[in-house]
């Protein structure tokens, strides 16, 4: 399972963590079924956690229409979102920082990528000291296994 979040009411924050090779589609998988989660609202605070990701198959076009479908629902430019993307390795950093620059470019969601821990907590501005233990918070619901295989976080 490459995928898996969840939402938070308490802190309104969404988080996904990303595994092993990734595809686009299995990110349109995963972000169609938050739209559809009953604790889905529009403009919440969103951290992708791209830690684990080995490959990402993403080009220009893809990273592209992923912004497109982010940036089209409903009301997008009334609540306009924020993404935070944590993305420690060179590559999938770089493919990041690309979803960014075409976000900047964007009315729509705001991205912010870092590729160190404390610089995305900081930049969450919550009140844990490590990623482990914001997803150990009590406020969180049991994560959401949307995309890929049935073998879990490895």
């Amino acid at each position: 399972m490459p995928i898996e979040y969840s939402v938070s009411t308490e802190l309104d924050l969404m988080w996904s963590r990303w595994w092993g090779d990734v595809d686009i589609g299995e990110y349109r998988e995963l972000f169609m079924a938050y739209l559809d989660d009953g604790n889905y609202r529009l403009g919440r605070l969103q951290l992708c956690d791209m830690a684990g990701v080995t490959q990402l198959d993403a080009d220009f076009s893809r990273i592209w229409s992923i912004l497109a479908m982010v940036n089209g629902q409903v009301g997008i430019s009334e609540a306009h979102g924020r993404c935070v993307i944590h993305a420690p390795r060179a590559t999938i950093y770089g493919l990041a920082r690309m979803y960014q620059s075409l976000a900047e470019n964007a009315r729509g969601v705001r991205v912010d990528v870092f590729r160190d821990e404390a610089e995305v907590l900081a930049s969450l501005n919550l009140p844990v000291d490590s990623l482990s233990a914001l997803y150990a918070h009590d406020s969180f619901l049991a994560p959401s296994l949307r995309t890929g295989s049935e073998q879990g976080l490895r």
